[in-house]
């Protein structure tokens, strides 16, 4: 590992060997729109993670086609996805002896496991 400034913003960071730099920003450009609590411009996105518009289009658009980011068609704006961090669902079933509440917690896991929500189930 070593040290060297970024060229925008004078950061710091640490990078590997074989660092490949428009992987490290993919992470920057989610924490940009996940702290706005709002969607966010491409310029708007672009500027707060330290990048031209090109490279912000391009990986917003990655990250939308693998689902990490939503993309309003009206507005054009960007918000993270719901999801894209690990969330813990809780749900305690009634009985598993009882035919209902195995439908029902399996139709549960099978959503989660869609949305990427880690799910816990525990019997009462």
């Amino acid at each position: 590992m070593e040290w060297r400034k970024t060229p925008k913003n004078g950061t710091v960071i640490r990078t590997a060997r074989y660092y490949v730099e428009v992987l490290g920003k993919a992470p920057d450009v989610l924490e940009v729109l996940r702290n706005s609590g709002t969607e966010l411009r491409l310029t708007d996105t672009a500027q707060a993670a330290h990048l031209d518009i090109s490279p912000a289009f391009r990986l917003l658009s990655a990250l939308e086609g693998r689902g990490y980011v939503l993309r309003d068609q009206r507005t054009k704006r960007f918000r993270v996805r719901l999801g894209d961090r690990a969330h813990w669902v809780g749900y305690a079933q009634v009985s598993p002896e009882q035919p209902f509440p195995p439908k029902v917690t399996q139709g549960l896991v099978e959503a989660a496991k869609k949305s990427r929500v880690e799910w816990l189930v525990r019997d009462n």
